[in-house]
């Protein structure tokens, strides 16, 4: 868990945020956060972590999931 304060996170599609995603300090996960975006063949997906909490290896162990459905 972020220890300190929150993890924070922008999902971007090509560039653009479409979610920001905060996994609370002291939680072990983030809310399933459910977000309805066309992405087409070429599109680039990234996750930006914006803040980590305060601890001595901040962010360290942190796992995403991202599930795609057609």
């Amino acid at each position: 868990p972020p220890v300190g304060g929150d993890i924070v996170a922008d999902l971007k599609v090509n560039g653009v945020t479409v979610a920001a995603l905060t996994v609370p300090g002291g939680d072990d996960e983030a809310p399933e956060t459910v977000v309805s975006i066309p992405v087409l063949s070429g599109d680039r997906l990234t996750l930006d972590i914006t803040a980590t909490g305060a601890s001595i290896t901040p962010g360290s162990d942190l796992s995403v999931f991202i599930r795609y459905e057609v």
